[in-house]
């Protein structure tokens, strides 16, 4: 019998002792909240406190928290000025997530307008139909629907756009 109290002692407090994983990740991403909620206080926040947020969210898509880690790591990114990189994270956001209608439209709409604005158009018009898709009702769907039908045609600068839009008025 003391064999198994001298087995079990050690393994019981390694057991008690040790954090998972989750637990040690969690407690870092909890270190950093007064710094992104409520608002993002960027001069205060570590810089990889974005790429921290987004590793746990693709780490652990299931995680309750994941969704909420995510959003905040596309804020970070937008107020970074870093565009491109929070435009990429919205098709991550969008592929995965589907609970929170508001934070999708958000991202479809801010991710593609930034893809827009790189010429990364095959992305934008993605975005683009999944505000149509998904948001028909929205006045946004239908500004949605015309950018869809202007990068099919080709029309990608604003001077083609223009120029389509006074000729069809022109024709009628």
């Amino acid at each position: 019998m003391k064999r198994w109290y001298g087995f079990l002692l050690p393994l019981t407090l390694t057991i008690l002792g040790c954090n998972s994983e989750i637990d040690r990740q969690l407690k870092e991403i909890d270190s950093l909240y007064p710094y992104i909620e409520p608002n993002i206080v960027l001069d205060s926040l570590p810089r990889s406190t974005d790429s921290l947020l987004m590793a746990f969210g693709k780490q652990h898509p299931k995680h309750k928290r994941s969704e909420n880690f995510i959003h905040r790591a596309i804020d970070i990114k937008l107020k970074k000025g870093m565009h491109l990189q929070a435009a990429k994270w919205a098709v991550f956001y969008l592929e995965t997530f589907h609970s929170n209608p508001t934070h999708r439209l958000e991202n479809a709409v801010m991710g593609a307008h930034h893809f827009e604005q790189h010429q990364v158009f095959d992305q934008a018009l993605k975005l683009y139909k999944v505000i149509v898709n998904e948001f028909p009702e929205e006045d946004i769907a239908k500004q949605a629907e015309q950018m869809i039908y202007f990068i099919e045609k080709g029309l990608i600068t604003p001077e083609q756009q223009l120029n389509y839009l006074l000729e069809q008025k022109k024709n009628k």
